[in-house]
């Protein structure tokens, strides 16, 4: 039971006051505003909260002070329903491009939650995939053309798409090389350097690709090198370059600097721990970082300024 002192609850309809910008949203359920197993996280331009309720088969959305405004979705195979999506990520727009895990396939809807497009289907051969073929994608990103990032987990690749779905070029197959991965499962846009970076988390690294699918460095990350492969990490770029990665095995989210090495790390908050944190997004106008904790089923809210630097 965590203290509400320094996380006050966040239900639907009503947002309670949050303590120096630390806020819990959710709780477990299927109501409005409630989790089953969150995911992937994005946070727009006003401040607003996307969350993905995997086990729901759901986007949620809220707003800045954490009050719920809308969701859409439901457990299936139609049109804008979903199974058990992994991550979303939001275009300069507001559009919102959800990584449809197990339906193999990317779904797009506008900022209120209207469906638009999708793309994608499965693959029947994981070693040399259509270009229009998936096989349980896990992560996604838009970069600074507004082109989306596709990591295909069990494809072992990395993909860009236009905003269309149109597939721009593909990089990757399984291995230890660069530009190879093992396992992919997190992708984020570093607006410092303009690049690509992937959590290649069966390789305990995270790679750095240019947008013209290059392979540029690799970064050793020994926290993953234990890595449960039910584990999935995620990844969010800061500003700076700076870079907040998952380490779901280990209940802590990580900071690292521009070359990989971490700088800082955090398995709680306000006394409170992380329980399986596995989503994470920064609020940069905001410096508030945001983590979703599946096995909680609810998402934290706090200040950057909360990790310790080591």
């Amino acid at each position: 039971v965590w203290s509400t002192a320094y996380f006050p609850l966040i239900y639907d309809p009503a947002a309670a006051p949050d303590v120096e910008g630390r806020l819990i949203i959710g709780r477990g359920g299927d109501v409005p505003g409630a989790f089953s197993a969150p995911s992937g996280l994005a946070v727009d331009a006003g401040g607003n909260l996307y969350a993905l309720d995997s086990g729901n088969g759901r986007i949620l959305k809220f707003s800045p002070d954490g009050r719920f405004l809308k969701a859409t979705g439901a457990t299936g195979g139609g049109e804008g329903e979903f199974n058990q999506p992994v991550d979303l990520a939001l275009d300069g727009q507001g559009n919102v491009y959800v990584v449809d895990t197990w339906n193999h396939r990317v779904q797009k809807f506008d900022a209120d939650l209207n469906f638009i497009t999708s793309w994608g289907k499965p693959t029947r051969d994981l070693l040399n995939p259509g270009p229009d073929e998936l096989w349980a994608p896990r992560a996604s990103a838009v970069d600074g053309d507004g082109n989306v990032w596709v990591v295909d987990t069990g494809t072992h690749r990395v993909r860009k798409f236009s905003p269309e779905g149109e597939l721009l070029g593909m990089l990757g197959g399984r291995g230890t090389g660069l530009g190879q991965f093992r396992e992919p499962v997190g992708i984020t846009f570093d607006p410092a350097l303009g690049h690509i970076l992937v959590a290649d988390a069966g390789n305990a690294r995270i790679q750095r690709l240019d947008t013209e699918l290059r392979p540029m460095a690799a970064y050793p990350i020994q926290e993953w090198e234990d890595l449960d492969p039910a584990n999935k990490p995620d990844l969010a770029a800061l500003p700076d370059g700076r870079v907040l990665a998952s380490d779901p095995a280990h209940g802590r989210i990580l900071l690292l600097d521009e070359v990989g090495q971490v700088v800082a790390a955090l398995n709680s908050v306000g006394g409170a721990p992380l329980v399986f944190p596995h989503g994470v997004a920064y609020d940069a106008a905001r410096q508030f970082v945001f983590v979703s904790e599946s096995a909680a089923n609810q998402v934290r809210r706090f200040p950057l300024s909360d990790f310790a630097f080591r």
